[in-house]
């Protein structure tokens, strides 16, 4: 864990009187999760928070995404508008927002000459309850900075006017996976760039969200969800159909 790390996630304090319980301070554990990824059998590691322990009841852990339907009538007004798409990952998705609860950890041997002491977590850590709403509503106040503002049938398809007063820009959040359809999707792309770490930055994505998306010759992009609803009926068979079998 290096110097980086420690300054981006957490605050240290030298003495364990820091945080009183009455205030609404918690105690959290934390610890390391290891996995295997299963698209590309990478591996993957996460440092997170114990919010099992912790008491989110006061916070809104409430977080949206947009709608299927919302996606695919996006790639509707972009072929009929004629618009760009392009589409991209926030890495490291959760820690970028600040945190909502107020918790704190015992830094352990792991943070070298600062073991022992008192770690304020500043950052919303995977594990912890309000950390999806907390990026969330980060995100929501970078797009509304950029003049973007939450359409009235999904919240999390947002639109703006073209700045040649020409139609409408989009943006489409799915947790961390972005959409952008404009005539210039590049340019908010690299302003989200300015504030996030993209990854995946597509301009001709050919899968976004369980659907296949394919271009044509004659410019037209197709969509196919045939691999979401075999993979949505794997998993429904698995759970139910399997379990019905037992009884």
């Amino acid at each position: 864990m290096n110097n980086l790390y420690r300054l981006k996630y957490f605050k240290f304090h030298p003495s364990n009187k820091v945080f009183p319980q009455n205030e609404g301070w918690q105690k959290c554990p934390l610890h390391m999760i290891f996995d295997i990824k299963n698209e590309d059998r990478r591996y993957k590691a996460r440092f997170v928070a114990g919010g099992h322990r912790i008491d989110s009841s006061d916070f809104n852990t409430f977080s949206s995404q947009v709608d299927s339907l919302s996606v695919c009538i996006l790639f509707l007004i972009a072929q009929v508008a004629g618009l760009d798409l392009m589409t991209a990952d926030i890495g490291n998705v959760f820690p970028t927002a600040p945190v909502s609860e107020k918790v704190y950890a015992i830094a352990g041997a792991e943070f070298g000459d600062k073991q022992g002491s008192v770690i304020e977590i500043v950052r919303a850590l995977y594990g912890l309850s309000g950390s999806s709403r907390a990026f969330a509503d980060f995100l929501s106040d970078l797009l509304i900075s950029l003049d973007f503002i939450p359409s009235r049938a999904d919240p999390d398809l947002w639109l703006k006017q073209s700045t040649d007063h020409d139609g409408y820009d989009y943006i489409a959040t799915h947790v961390d996976d972005i959409i952008v359809v404009a005539k210039k999707p590049q340019h908010y792309l690299a302003l989200i760039e300015q504030h996030f770490a993209l990854r995946n930055i597509e301009s001709e994505p050919s899968y976004y969200l369980g659907t296949r998306l394919k271009k044509r010759t004659d410019g037209i992009v197709t969509t196919n969800m045939e691999e979401y609803i075999k993979e949505a009926t794997r998993k429904y068979e698995s759970t139910y159909y399997n379990t019905a079998l037992k009884k």
